[in-house]
């Protein structure tokens, strides 16, 4: 029987270790878990920061691109007009914003009159048949009072 318990409590003692090694393993995965949480919680403020520093950035850029008409554009229109057509300006307007009788608003990045010609200068990146339609549409209303 001595040699019984002794297996026994070497047993139970292997037992014990074993169990005290699985707490320790368990809670330094749970450590490990908690502190990959807090990680990935902070990549997440992280990139939405950087997503909305991206955006701002972005509208920036649009915003300077949005002046190019008036800064390299606009100031030649007379010259251009003179050239390609014999007329004097008499009216440059650059980035003429203009409500429209359905409520929206429509803008223009210049518009040139010299004699009885109206030149509207509006650009566009791409240009399709859709937006030489949706022009025909809304230039009427843009003189319209």
């Amino acid at each position: 029987m001595p040699v019984t318990e002794k297996r026994v409590s070497s047993l139970e003692r292997t037992l014990e270790n074993f169990i005290t090694s699985v707490k320790e393993s368990h809670m330094r995965t749970e450590s490990e878990l908690r502190e990959f949480k807090d990680e990935m919680l902070n990549y997440k403020e992280e990139n939405r920061q950087q997503i909305r520093e991206m955006n701002i950035k972005w509208g920036e850029m649009a915003k300077k691109l949005g002046t190019i008409t008036e800064d390299l554009v606009a100031p030649g229109i007379s010259r251009i007009v003179k050239e390609e057509f014999g007329l004097e300006v008499t009216d440059l307007m650059v980035r003429r914003k203009k409500k429209l009788t359905d409520g929206r608003s429509k803008e223009c990045d210049a518009i040139t009159v010299a004699g009885e010609c109206v030149f509207v200068d509006e650009p566009k990146s791409t240009l399709d048949s859709e937006d030489v339609k949706d022009f025909i549409n809304i230039y009427p209303s843009l003189y319209n009072n």
